[in-house]
């Protein structure tokens, strides 16, 4: 830009000194003109003439003073100007040449970008300082974050109250563990944690029989949060309405007045297990279809509830009647009776 400035410059002037000569030229060829006019004018004019004559010469001087001596002024201006601009320009490309003589051989060559892998970066941090080994390089590289369902696993049959396991970590803090249950709402769990697993225990009563969904992920604490989802987990409620199977037994078939009854009520399931905590209702109806006694009780591990009833002097002789009535939730209310004697 400087050089292009000086050269305008330059050009400037040089079309100055260009003008002022041909005003020169001009100016001096009128001088030599008007003086032959007076010098004929001598010879044989009138005083009008000589007059006239005078004045024009005086003009003619005046103009060869205005395009000599103003212009003569800008061309000094000019050629100054021209003189800073060049010792401006001057300095400036020395300046440039020292920068380049200084800079030569230090610019890097340009090499095309290539990704490196992770063992490469590895090797170039230990290489760049000694003092640290191979462990703290591995720690520049943050471990990837990890969220699982640890249990259930995909098909799983539930039939009661459930324990969910999730395995979470992210490099930085964890911010919260949640769990979800068929694209609902997610619970917050992160507080619940049993020294290896986050938990949830899963109460499954009130949930339809069939397919249900588990998600759960885990949010990182930091500026820019890291959010995982962990795989999605289909398992299969079986939470159907499920029936009961009553068996009483008395220790006689036959009683006499004044002596003990005794009773076990035994509840198994559909496939004849042994059903614990199971309500039991008795009661005993006499030959007159009035109640003689009445109980309750809670089935043990081995299914098994236990009554005992004494049959007094002025109870009705005839047939008795035991009648056994179950609830359990999760499982269809049942009613069983049996019949004995009294003689």
């Amino acid at each position: 830009m400087n050089a292009k400035n000086g050269g305008d410059a330059s050009q400037s002037g040089i079309s100055e000194l260009k003008k002022i000569t041909v005003f020169q030229i001009i100016s001096l060829a009128v001088i030599i003109i008007m003086s032959l006019i007076i010098v004929g004018s001598i010879i044989g004019s009138t005083f009008w003439l000589w007059l006239l004559l005078i004045i024009v010469l005086v003009g003619g001087i005046g103009l060869f003073l205005i395009l000599i001596i103003i212009p003569t002024s800008r061309v000094e201006e000019l050629l100054r100007t021209m003189t800073d601009e060049n010792k401006n320009l001057t300095r400036q490309i020395s300046t440039l040449r020292e920068q380049l003589a200084n800079s030569h051989g230090h610019f890097p060559q340009p090499e095309q970008d290539e990704i490196q892998p992770k063992d490469k970066i590895l090797e170039d941090i230990a290489a760049e300082s000694p003092t640290v080994d191979k462990d703290i390089a591995e720690a520049v590289v943050p471990p990837p974050p990890v969220c699982s369902i640890i249990q259930p696993q995909d098909n799983v049959t539930i039939r009661e109250t459930y324990r969910i396991l999730v395995e979470a970590s992210v490099s930085n803090p964890i911010a919260k563990v949640e769990i979800a249950f068929d694209g609902g709402y997610y619970i917050n769990i992160d507080n619940q944690f049993d020294g290896a697993h986050y938990y949830y225990d899963w109460e499954i009563e009130d949930l339809e029989s069939g397919i249900h969904t588990i998600d759960a992920r885990v949010v990182g604490n930091s500026t820019t949060p890291q959010t995982v989802d962990a795989k999605q987990v289909k398992v299969v409620i079986d939470n159907a309405v499920k029936k009961l199977t009553i068996n009483i037994k008395t220790d006689k078939n036959t009683y006499q007045v004044d002596s003990m009854l005794r009773v076990e009520v035994k509840v198994t399931d559909n496939l004849g297990d042994a059903v614990q905590n199971v309500a039991v209702d008795m009661t005993i109806y006499d030959s007159d279809n009035s109640i003689q006694s009445a109980g309750q009780g809670m089935t043990n591990a081995s299914g098994l509830a236990y009554f005992g009833s004494e049959i007094m002097m002025d109870d009705p002789i005839g047939t008795y009647t035991i009648e056994a009535r179950i609830s359990k939730q999760g499982y269809e209310p049942g009613m069983e009776s049996t019949k004995f004697k009294v003689e």
